[in-house]
């Protein structure tokens, strides 16, 4: 099927100023350029000509400028009430002034950085503004994503109709922000459960900045920090993508969980560049837009080249591909504007918002292309401008790590139990004395994967109950938020395999804990994430292997039959119980380091991972006031290499694996204590898998 042929069985909206066909159902001029395209494509971007894009361009640029003229006087000198332009009422009745801001000049100058507005085109073919978005304007980072979908499907036609490419925009917005340095910025994001945390992460991984919650940054001394492994380190620039009004609980919204308190006070002393400025949201009230034309003519002496939303917009159309044919489909389009050194500048395209059935919501977006035929052909790549220097890890992120790899360790003991148990209740019949099967429920019990009640009831409990804390539902499921919280800082592998991990059931359960735990072995690097990683997991091994071998390997135990073969099945080894003497066994599990079971061997693992991180703060500074030179050296290593040198005598001993076991705990809580944001680690870890 031709474009022309297509056009033809194509049927625009009545009512409605149609993208691609005029109202006698020919196909505009610039879109015929677009070839045969459009008559086997499933998708389209919106296409935009030069002369169209020019009155787009001009329009919000001179929005952008008057928008922050009015918010430098409103929290300025506020001259515009005095001249009467604008009526003092319609700025302090609206719930977006932030009067504890005025007379705060932000740092760098502007209380816009960053801007956007959502189009409209009405019927007669005319951008309308429907929308001002000042606040925390969202959508830029989706642009990235949106046309790169694009490019895999119209990379062609993206080089032939020269499509302005949106890199300048981004690289204008990593000056700006970064002009006191290199490594000092961060996108404050609400966290997780933000619709647009998705976005949030990808711009802050595009722009190489730190992605924070209120949580890591910390005031002090009217200066911004953001809480690292290492210690506080400063923050000069903030991409703010959370309400003014809940940045900070002390001075604006004491009910907010999301801020910084003494975040105002910060921006008073001017260190820290926002973008954009805390009260930047009152320019997006409603209360606001009868005056935005007299402002024009009083600030700038010109009229607003983008009008004004009257009344109901009859939304122009773009066809999208649905039940097996195109349809007309409404849309607003979002575009954006960076405040840089050298005035505004416009990203060429934005978003393209289709509206959802009957008018309501989203349902879906599209790329938007600006085509300049004149210009060169472009090449189309986007990427972070500035490469990131190594820095610290953040607390949060290491926080989330750390018990990562606890969760999944501790998920991956009780899975192996849980699995002994199922064999058995599947293949045994019980007995007086002694049986595997009520000491695995036991086990499970004791490690708190399900109540203390009959096997095939611990079992089902266990391997299915989500909602009991503890059953092996729900330590993937903590092991899997974990993962999301520090997501960016593991492969995206790790989250493959989680997912299929939370879908298997019996043996391919297990074997899916042996595929997860072959990728953290040779997939995680030699980073701090992966330090963090690796000392959680570890920990948490040792610790089992400690509980296993007092269990099964030490006092009236050792000598049950088929006791200490248990505890290697549970430790994950294949070998045989009966092939060897008990004592070099015993050793394998515990005291051997060259064995790869054994809680020796833990602990070297443990002492690798520390030497990769730098020291806590608390022993920089014991150091530093001693004036010792063996800050690499910290305590923590010191504590794994007496733990090493002293495990054959103390697992020996009648009391030495319980003693080992909570020398072990501590080295955890201490991990939490000198790197992690958790301060609370002792009761988090000596609740979990008591003996």
């Amino acid at each position: 099927m031709t474009a022309g042929a297509w056009a033809a069985a194509y049927q625009s909206s009545t009512g409605h100023y149609d993208e691609v066909v005029d109202g006698t159902g020919s196909v505009r001029p610039h879109w015929r350029a677009f070839g045969d395209l459009v008559a086997t494509a499933t998708s389209l971007p919106l296409l935009l000509d030069e002369p169209q894009w020019r009155e787009i361009h001009s329009g919000v640029i001179q929005r952008a400028a008057l928008l922050d003229a009015v918010l430098a006087d409103v929290y300025g000198t506020q001259a515009l009430f005095s001249s009467r332009v604008l009526p003092a009422s319609v700025v302090t009745q609206s719930a977006e002034f932030l009067r504890p801001l005025v007379g705060v000049t932000p740092a760098g100058g502007h209380h816009l950085i960053v801007y956007a507005t959502d189009l409209g085109r009405d019927a007669d073919g005319v951008w309308r503004v429907l929308h001002d978005r000042t606040q925390a304007p969202s959508g830029f980072g989706r642009v990235m994503g949106v046309r790169a979908d694009v490019l895999r499907a119209n990379g062609r036609q993206f080089t032939d109709l020269r499509v302005s490419g949106c890199e300048p925009f981004f690289v204008c917005l990593d000056a700006i922000l970064r002009r006191d340095g290199p490594s000092d910025v961060c996108l404050w994001t609400p966290g997780p459960f933000n619709e647009n945390h998705d976005e949030h992460r990808m711009l802050a991984r595009q722009l190489n900045m730190r992605l924070v919650e209120g949580g890591d940054l910390i005031v002090q001394d009217a200066k911004l920090y953001v809480r690292t492994i290492a210690g506080l380190e400063p923050i000069h620039a903030v991409l703010r993508r959370l309400d003014g009004d809940f940045t900070d609980p002390l001075t604006l919204n004491p009910k907010s969980r999301l801020g910084v308190a003494g975040l105002v006070q910060v921006l008073r002393a001017g260190h820290v560049v926002m973008a954009n400025s805390i009260g930047a949201g009152l320019a997006e009230s409603s209360a606001l837009a009868p005056h935005w034309a007299a402002l024009a003519r009083h600030l700038r002496g010109e009229n607003l080249i983008l009008k004004g939303r009257e009344g109901d917009v009859a939304l122009s159309t773009l066809p999208v591909f649905e039940d097996g044919r195109w349809r007309p489909r409404q849309f607003s389009l979002r575009v954006f504007a960076v405040q840089g050194n050298d005035g505004w500048q416009v990203m060429p395209g934005g978003l393209c918002q289709f509206i959802g059935a009957a008018g309501g919501g989203r349902a879906g977006i599209a790329d938007v292309w600006v085509t300049r035929p004149t210009a060169p052909r472009h090449e189309m790549a986007i990427s972070g401008s500035r490469a990131r220097r190594s820095e610290p890890l953040m607390s949060r992120t290491a926080d989330h790590l750390f018990w990562f790899g606890r969760y999944v360790e501790r998920a991956a003991a009780v899975a192996r139990a849980l699995h002994a148990l199922e064999t058995r209740l599947a293949t045994q019949v019980l007995q007086p004395g002694w049986s595997e099967t009520i000491d695995l429920a036991q086990l499970i019990a004791a490690w708190g994967a399900a109540p203390y009640t009959a096997p095939w009831n611990a079992a089902q409990i266990a391997a299915s109950n989500h909602d009991h804390g503890g059953s092996l539902p729900w330590l993937i499921q903590a092991a899997s938020s974990n993962a999301e919280r520090a997501a960016g800082a593991l492969p995206t592998n790790i989250s493959d395999c989680l997912g299929r991990l939370r879908l298997a059931f019996g043996a391919e359960r297990l074997d899916q804990f042996v595929a997860l735990q072959v990728r953290l072995d040779g997939g995680m690097g030699h980073d701090q994430s992966a330090a963090f990683v690796a000392i959680g997991r570890y920990v948490e091994r040792a610790i089992t292997g400690c509980r296993l071998a007092a269990r099964y390997g030490v006092g009236p135990a050792a000598d049950i039959d088929g006791a200490f073969a248990l505890a290697l099945e549970l430790r994950g080894t294949a070998i045989a119980a009966d092939t060897a003497p008990r004592a070099s066994l015993f050793d394998a599990l515990v005291s051997n380091a060259g064995s790869l079971i054994s809680v020796a061997h833990d602990i070297a693992l443990i002492t690798n991972a520390l030497l990769v991180l730098p020291p806590p703060a608390v022993e920089i500074a014991e150091a530093a006031a001693a004036n010792r030179g063996d800050q690499q050296m910290t305590g923590l290593n010191l504590r794994c290499a007496a733990m090493a040198q002293g495990i054959t005598g103390v697992a020996e001993a009648s009391s030495g694996l319980p003693v080992l076991e909570r020398l072990l705990i501590r080295l955890g809580d201490l991990v939490a204590t000198g790197y992690l944001m958790r301060r609370d680690p002792i009761v988090a870890v000596s609740k979990g898998m008591a003996p």
